[in-house]
């Protein structure tokens, strides 16, 4: 589906990214993890095409390069990790999410109200239609910009860290709401986090990166069994009630 070979980034001299391989597994949640500073911001900038690289990126064998910015809208949707807060009812933002499909001249179709009103109810989120997302708390804000990329509906969505500015409530509920769009209506999910435990209870695919490099990339029982993130982290592994989490 996405597939990077040999991305590398230079910035003032500095390598950021050297050689990166990845494949990111269809319908799967892949979860991408790092210290500060190892790259993983920096890969989706790449992805997102607003970072110069060397390398290729391909999307289903194609070079991701030749597709024009609404190509490129019409199959991956990216949530990138700083996000504005506009003056625009959350409506007209999650309607922002159809632009890719828009012709010069053009207004909004049924067809893309339609995935407007269908975003919005996944997200349960109807009811924040006419609030202005500057007003709203974090979470709900955080919800109406995964519906605008929702709406986008593209196969894949790439987030990087959603939940940082969460409280714990919220966190959860955010990603049970990534694992139901990847269960329920098959999107593919690749999502940078720092939450160690949250990494391993949802994510099925994990990638760690370290200085720049692929440190590990493979399922998550293997990640698990091979001790990495206690080696890349420095945490010890515990077990309770059936669930694996991370502490120092």
């Amino acid at each position: 589906m996405l597939r990077i070979e040999n991305l590398c980034v230079t910035i003032k001299k500095k390598e950021i990214l050297k050689n990166i391989k990845l494949n990111v597994k269809r319908n799967k949640i892949t979860v991408i993890l790092g210290k500060n500073g190892s790259g993983k911001t920096t890969l989706i900038s790449c992805i997102n095409q607003m970072r110069k690289y060397e390398g290729d990126i391909y999307w289903k064998e194609q070079p991701w390069r030749n597709y024009s910015p609404k190509e490129r809208g019409r199959h991956i949707g990216i949530l990138p990790q700083i996000l504005a807060t506009p003056h625009i009812k959350a409506e007209e933002l999650v309607r922002m999410g159809r632009n890719p499909y828009l012709r010069m001249g053009e207004g909004y179709k049924a067809e893309d109200l339609a995935q407007v009103d269908r975003a919005m109810k996944i997200m349960g989120i109807t009811d924040l239609k006419g609030c202005y997302v500057n007003e709203m708390s974090g979470g709900e804000r955080q919800k109406v910009y995964l519906a605008m990329i929702v709406a986008q509906d593209t196969e894949m969505l790439i987030l990087d860290e959603p939940a940082t500015y969460l409280d714990v409530e919220y966190q959860a509920e955010f990603m049970a709401t990534l694992k139901n769009l990847k269960e329920v209506y098959g999107k593919t999910i690749l999502i940078v986090m720092h939450d160690l435990n949250q990494a391993v209870e949802y994510g099925e695919h994990i990638i760690v990166l370290k200085e720049g490099e692929v440190l590990f990339d493979g399922g998550k029982e293997l990640c698990l069994k091979n001790e990495v993130i206690e080696h890349a982290f420095g945490v010890r592994k515990y077990q309770s009630d059936g669930k694996t989490f991370f502490a120092p």
